[in-house]
Parts: C-alpha cells; sequence; structure tokens
C-alpha cells in the first residue's frame, strides 16, 4: 500500500510539473474580436455652437404714401376724418362705423359703434368745445373677436357754441399699448 501510495503522489507530481512546464511564457496576443453595437443609424451628437451671421440684405422698396393729414405713431393722436373712414394704419385700424344721433344734446341717448382691433378696449370722452371733459361717459367696453365695439351713453350737458365739440377714444390693445383718436361731435 504504501507503494501505491507513493506512486499516487509520483503521478500527481508528474502531472502538477507537465502542467507548469507545458504553459510556457506568454505568447503574442490573438486577432481584435468582432465590433460591438454601434447605436441609432442617423443619430448625432449634441448641437455645435451657432456660426457667425451673415451680412443684411438690401432694403425694400418704400411703399405708397398715406393720405394727406392722418398719421400717428407709438402713443400719439390720430384723427379720423369722417364717420365710416379708416384711420390708416394697418397695425392699428380704427373705424368710426356710425354715431347715432349726428348731434347730440342734454339727456339724449347716444350709440357710437366702432370697428377697432380685435379684443382691444374703448374708452370714450365727450369734449365740450371748450375743452372740458363730460363727466357723463360710456363704460369702457372690450372688441369682440371681431374687433365690433358699441358704445352706449347719454349726455348729461349741452354746450355753446354748438359747434367744436369732439369725442376721445383710448384704444387699448391686449398687449397693453394704447392710442388716442378724436372724432367730431357736436352736441346743442
Amino acid at each position: 500500500m504504501r507503494i501505491r501510495s507513493k506512486a499516487l503522489v509520483s503521478v500527481v507530481l508528474m502531472l502538477a510539473l507537465v502542467f507548469v512546464l507545458g504553459c510556457g511564457p506568454a505568447g503574442p496576443p490573438g486577432p481584435q474580436g468582432p465590433k460591438g453595437p454601434t447605436g441609432l443609424i442617423g443619430s448625432s451628437g449634441p448641437p455645435g455652437s451657432r456660426g457667425p451671421e451673415g451680412t443684411q440684405g438690401p432694403e425694400g422698396q418704400q411703399g405708397p404714401p398715406g393720405p394727406p393729414g392722418i398719421s400717428a405713431s407709438g402713443n400719439a393722436t390720430g384723427t379720423a376724418s369722417a364717420t365710416g373712414d379708416p384711420y390708416d394704419d394697418p397695425d392699428w385700424p380704427v373705424y368710426w362705423v356710425s354715431i347715432d344721433p349726428p348731434v347730440g344734446g342734454k339727456n339724449v341717448p347716444v350709440t357710437v359703434t366702432l370697428k377697432v382691433p380685435p379684443g382691444s378696449r374703448c374708452s370714450l370722452t365727450y369734449i365740450t368745445p371748450l375743452n372740458a371733459r363730460s363727466t357723463a361717459k360710456p363704460e369702457d367696453v372690450i372688441a369682440d373677436a371681431e374687433g365690433n365695439a358699441v358704445l352706449k351713453w347719454t349726455m348729461h350737458q349741452y354746450t355753446t357754441p354748438e359747434s367744436g365739440g369732439k369725442l376721445e377714444l383710448v384704444n387699448t390693445k391686449t398687449d397693453g399699448t394704447q392710442k388716442t383718436f378724436f372724432h367730431s361731435y357736436n352736441a346743442q
């Protein structure tokens, strides 16, 4: 039995020696393996920085002149010439559609119909020929989606002389900008 265990130990040692000596030094690296997944086709990285600005193009032609005596800009004052005539500003059209009755008076109900920018606020005041502001005035109204606004009130005063009075319309757009427009209106 002793011989057998010696033989077994010898065989194990021999196998260990063969294994250790058989491995030898490391060889050169093998070929590179296949490439892994690359992501979505057409995907891109983050955007780069903005490039330089180009040169400005030529200035366009000047538009046709507007009608004489009708101009305003910013918070300036414009004057519409007659009932139904537009204030000549395509960005801020104001039409005095009707004023009924055409001449006011004490305790006379007055109706002013306007066409203004949709959603804008209309505030109307009668100013006498002596530049006094009437305390009787309609409540402010907001124009509907088509720009229609109707203001109604009863005049409490009449003036002397009969001519030279005016209606003052302060029109305020939804962005808060406003312009003031005048229309002649007499009371007797």
